[in-house]
């Protein structure tokens, strides 16, 4: 958005390419606006707190694109990283980009993806996190303070979490793709409306009536949280293997949170896929009742050319 001509047009909304593709496939949800004050110009030379008046000046038009309007990396339908650049506060300087393969590149080191050492490894994740802190400092967002809020750090603990794998390779199964159940048959996905049983019905004098007899091959129509906590997340008391807690230990008020995984290997980095289960009600957590589930996996294409979600971490945000 930017000011045109103070007499004409007073403000201009473009889209970004990756806005106009997601407003092309029928995904565009405008959720939230911010306003900023990147484009503005305040004459130093003038009483501290005011600026001089506009009304003789003409701003540039919106651009189309720039690399601070990614603020987290995203992905096209073949499940591929849309590429993605931010640059350091400095111009060029501590810039990082993401290609389309997962290549990572980081100014004035070069191409830091195949991670031969602890140092090009740190180097990747380093970028990674400085493109959506300089992309975010960058927009110059404009926004006023709560007074209630004491704090506004962000900090958690711990701040790093480790998953082990048995050592013995011989003690573990190892299972086909084929056997594991599809998206349309599997129940982290249960609580979607687009994985609804949905019979097809027809309008018959003004009624809708089924268009014939459809049975639901599911097992199931609905995944309950009691259901999940018995099987991947487990009570304060007996929580299951491989659970770590991170707690927030100085936040706002009135932040929300980005939360995005990526698995980065030898081959490039990849943003795995979340599935959205929503809110539920833990009756047995007085302090906390209010839970949001989301779950992080990688979606894998079986032999009859099905694709299947396999859940590799499921969150829970209390």
């Amino acid at each position: 958005m930017g000011i045109l001509d103070s007499k004409t047009r007073i403000v201009d909304v473009v889209m970004t390419p990756n806005g106009r593709a997601s407003l092309a496939q029928g995904g565009l949800n405008v959720a939230y606006a911010s306003f900023t004050d990147g484009q503005s110009y305040y004459d130093p030379s003038s009483i501290s707190g005011s600026y001089d008046t506009a009304a003789s000046r003409i701003y540039l038009e919106a651009p189309a694109s720039l690399p601070q309007d990614t603020l987290s990396l995203v992905t096209d339908d073949t499940g591929k990283l849309i590429p993605a650049i931010a640059f350091g506060s400095n111009g060029d300087s501590g810039g990082v980009e993401v290609g389309q393969d997962g290549s990572v590149y980081v100014v004035g080191a070069g191409k830091v993806t195949g991670y031969q050492t602890g140092s090009s490894f740190s180097s990747a994740v380093t970028g990674i996190t400085n493109m959506f802190q300089s992309a975010y400092s960058q927009n110059c967002i404009i926004g006023a303070r709560s007074p209630l809020d004491d704090v506004s750090i962000f900090s958690i603990n711990p701040t790093t979490a480790s998953f082990s794998i048995p050592p013995v390779v011989s003690s573990l199964q190892i299972a086909s793709i084929n056997t594991a159940d599809s998206l349309f048959f599997d129940r982290k996905f249960a609580n979607l409306p687009q994985f609804k049983f949905l019979p097809p019905v027809v309008e018959n004098a003004g009624k809708e009536q089924n268009l014939g007899e459809f049975s639901n091959l599911k097992q199931f129509d609905s995944y309950p949280y009691s259901l999940i906590k018995s099987e991947v997340i487990g009570t304060d008391s007996k929580p299951v293997k491989q659970r770590v807690d991170i707690e927030f230990e100085q936040t706002s008020n009135s932040n929300d949170i980005v939360l995005q995984l990526y698995e980065i290997t030898n081959a490039g980095i990849t943003k795995l896929d979340a599935v959205d289960y929503g809110e539920a009600i833990d009756t047995d957590d007085a302090a906390h009742p209010r839970k949001r589930i989301v779950f992080f996996g990688k979606v894998f294409i079986d032999d009859t050319e099905t694709p299947t979600y396999i859940n590799l971490f499921t969150v829970v945000l209390d």
